[in-house]
């Protein structure tokens, strides 16, 4: 008897231990253990026409994004793109990264094209997305220049609008004035570039804006038509303080899709391309002047290189208006400065007193609606009424358009019909020259039941699945469960929990290894310092210092959390702790060595200079 049970305990023993073997062999097995993110592309469409754009969204999780490029191919032209990150928490494991890059994109010619990979870097290396073709058909897309202007529409009286629905979307916005381009511009101040020199100046569509006006800004490239090889690696980015802008158009070299046209200019012939295009909007009044742009050129010879060439345009100046005194309405916000329309509505017309409904105001349109300053609502005798809560959508195109939002929360307090007067805004619309009055239809409101304090609030009534449970038992009344001696039936009892194990490892265990994978990966800013070294190794001076420009403001936005491309090194110190002043003061004198092509031992000098102050944050971060 005892022998029998000897042997019985030693086998399930053993099958405990076969079991808890099996279960760390799949759990600590390699196999895709050092998975790389997972990177996905979707476009909203397959055929298009020349005018229209193509919108291709990439998807990358399972890490987070330190760089993406612009798909590769010169049949497609990027219009716009942008790029958000969402990071899902869950308890009890780690964070799932999550981020969405979007790319409007225009064709460059009809046919069946091909957009090509676009490269992105995570922290564990690099990686690419599929191509794909789209095929582009319905004629030529016309030129810039030759593109109608569309008058933005008029209000001749106040009228009542639709609200829009609740997606957000604005509805019919009016029509955008002409795109960047176009015939009418104003060029700004030229440079004194030698005799066969290529030059960068910038054009605007106005240099005496209205406050709150948008305008078009072009920064054009002027290459003489006997250079055939001039090749742009590298292009500063403007820092615009005082306005709203955003990019519309950027060309990576001059080639055929960006030249605008020829010109003669000091008796010499000229090709002119479109580099960058950005649509501002001046945000306070008075003299000011637009940044200038840097761009770094490499000459082409027939054999060999004959130079590399720094151009800069000159600052802009400018003289933003205030909005026209002249037939300006009473109370007016100088904030309100666009082409809009207006509608509200009551989530509720009909309610019972002390019960309460939401009014929404849905103003959309051209203009900076982030800053519209909306009106308020009167005083309702009867009606208590909360204060108002405001959101807005900002949308970044060629113009600036959204929709803002306003609610109120009314509570009638007195049975009866309660009359909401229509509210009226005024807006200067900077395309019809003309004051426009915006006016909502008058509401009215019923209210039955019995007066209510001002203060009380009526319940909100469950849901019917919620009244239809079962109260909850008194525990005070149940007594404690029995307990069993667990020396009776162990065997047993494991036996039924092993394939819930099982299961567990099964589900859980590529997640754990993911994690063990992720803590084996090298940190963000040993990934910058290995791309530094790399990219600096053999490449010319005015590249390497490019590139240490790049890692820096990586390792600052790493460090601070907030990112840092776009703004000088003046302006990084006011954000930075002690420890990164370093990495400010090294990017300051980069950017200096940059515009005044200092010699390459000093260049040099400069980038083994950044990369030991990363070299040294690493190690900080490592101890």
């Amino acid at each position: 008897m005892v022998k029998g049970f000897t042997e019985y305990r030693a086998a399930r023993i053993l099958h405990v231990v076969a079991g808890m073997a099996l279960c760390a062999a799949w759990l600590f097995h390699p196999g895709d253990a050092a998975a790389s993110a997972r990177v996905s592309v979707e476009p909203d469409r397959t055929r298009m026409s020349p005018n229209e754009l193509l919108r291709v969204r990439v998807t990358v999780e399972g890490e987070s994004v330190i760089a993406a490029g612009s798909p590769e191919g010169e049949d497609f032209t990027v219009h716009r793109h942008s790029m958000r990150t969402q990071s899902q928490q869950r308890p009890g494991r780690p964070a799932i990264q999550h981020t969405v890059i979007d790319y409007h994109l225009r064709a460059n010619r009809t046919g069946r094209l091909l957009v090509g990979r676009v490269p992105i870097r995570t922290p564990s290396g690099m990686t690419h997305t599929e191509p794909f073709t789209v095929v582009v058909d319905g004629g030529h897309r016309p030129a810039p220049s030759a593109q109608p202007r569309a008058p933005a529409p008029r209000v001749a009286s106040p009228q009542p609008a639709p609200v829009p629905d609740s997606s957000g979307s604005p509805g019919a916005t009016p029509a955008p004035p002409p795109p960047p381009g176009s015939a009418e511009m104003v060029a700004g101040p030229m440079p004194t570039a030698p005799r066969g020199q290529p030059f960068l100046v910038a054009s605007l569509s106005t240099d005496t804006p209205v406050v709150g006006e948008p305008f078009i800004v072009d920064f054009l490239l002027h290459v003489p038509s006997t250079q055939m090889g001039l090749e742009i690696y590298d292009m500063d980015d403007p820092v615009f303080e005082g306005f709203w802008f955003n990019e519309i158009t950027r060309a990576r070299s001059p080639r055929r899709q960006s030249r605008l046209g020829a010109a003669r200019v000091r008796g010499e012939l000229h090709d002119i391309h479109l580099l960058r295009s950005y649509s501002v909007v001046p945000l306070r009044e008075g003299l000011d002047e637009l940044p200038p742009v840097g761009a770094h050129a490499r000459i082409r010879g027939f054999f060999q290189d004959d130079g590399e060439v720094h151009l800069r345009s000159l600052p802009a100046p400018l003289r933003v208006r205030p909005v026209p005194s002249d037939g300006r309405p009473a109370g007016h916000v100088e904030a309100n400065v666009g082409s809009v329309h207006a509608g509200w509505a009551l989530s509720h017309d009909r309610v019972e007193t002390g019960t309460p409904t939401v009014l929404t105001l849905r103003v959309s349109g051209h203009g900076l609606v982030s800053r519209f300053r909306l009106p308020d609502l009167p005083d309702l005798d009867g009606v208590a009424v909360e204060p108002p809560r405001d959101r807005f959508h900002q949308e970044r195109g060629v113009w600036p358009s959204g929709e803002s939002v306003r609610e109120w929360r009314l509570r009638p307090v007195e049975p009866g019909s309660f009359d909401i007067p229509a509210l009226e805004m005024s807006l200067w619309d900077p395309w019809a020259g003309d004051w426009l009055l915006v006016r909502t239809e008058p509401l009215r409101l019923l209210a039955t039941g019995d007066s209510v304090a001002r203060g009380a609030s009526a319940p909100v009534p469950d849901a019917p699945w919620q009244a239809a449970l079962p109260p909850f038992p008194d525990r005070s009344r149940i007594g404690p469960a029995p307990q069993r001696r667990l020396a009776e039936g162990w065997v047993p009892w494991f036996l039924t929990a092993l394939p819930f194990f099982v299961l567990v490892a099964l589900l859980l265990g590529p997640r754990w290894r993911d994690a063990l994978a992720g803590r084996r990966r090298p940190p963000v800013l040993v990934s910058l310092l290995d791309a530094l070294e790399e990219e600096s190794r053999d490449a010319p001076a005015s590249q390497a210092l490019g590139a240490a420009t790049q890692a820096v403001h990586a390792a600052l936005t790493h460090r601070i959390g907030r990112e840092t491309r776009g703004l000088t090194a003046e302006r990084l110190r006011g954000l930075v702790g002690p420890r990164e002043e370093r990495l400010v003061d090294l990017l300051g004198r980069v950017e200096r060595a940059r515009y005044a092509g200092r010699p390459a031992e000093e260049s040099r000098a400069l980038v083994d200079a950044v990369i030991a102050e990363i070299r040294v944050l690493v190690q900080e971060e490592a101890g």
